[in-house]
């Protein structure tokens, strides 16, 4: 081992210097696994979209993102959040969380819909609140008046959805 002098400046800097090279690392790794949620999500809604144009005459595809997002984490498919807990009555789940996978939702929206934009460039692409119907096809409830929402069936969940309209 080769020893080098060190001036009492320089050491004073190293424990600094240390912490800052692993903060910068773990951003990296934070970011890394950002995109690689993204880009699941995306390639899912991606598949899910080419299906329903394939196989229906629906022209348009409602995407419920914190329920695939939960699904994931509940099948232990690599999409651990924090190990927070997910609202049973929901989800049947202990492992995921509402607020946290729609927190995840909400401050990654952007770059969805950007990154589906160059996927469906000609397609209309939005976030949307929607309600599930009887007959399990998504609804658009954004436009509601406000005086009419508490006479939507609250047993079915209003979420957030990612709507691609090609119509």
């Amino acid at each position: 081992m080769s020893l080098t002098p060190i001036t009492k400046e320089s050491m004073k800097q190293l424990k600094c210097k240390t912490e800052e090279a692993e903060l910068i690392k773990k951003i990296k790794l934070e970011e890394a696994e950002r995109i690689r949620k993204i880009n699941m999500i995306i390639e899912e809604i991606y598949k899910e979209s080419i299906k329903e144009a394939t196989n229906t005459t629906n022209k348009f595809y409602g995407f419920d993102i914190v329920s695939f997002l939960c699904e994931r984490v509940n099948s232990n498919l690599d999409f651990r959040y924090r190990g927070t807990r997910c609202n049973p009555s929901h989800h049947n789940s202990d492992i995921c969380n509402d607020k946290y996978l729609g927190d995840f939702v909400n401050e990654n929206e952007k770059t969805i819909i950007n990154e589906l934009k160059i996927l469906f460039p000609d397609c209309l692409i939005s976030f949307n609140l929607c309600v599930r119907g009887q007959n399990r096809k998504w609804h658009n409830i954004s436009k509601v008046d406000d005086k009419l929402l508490p006479f939507i069936n609250n047993s079915n969940t209003i979420t957030k959805c990612i709507v691609i309209d090609w119509s």
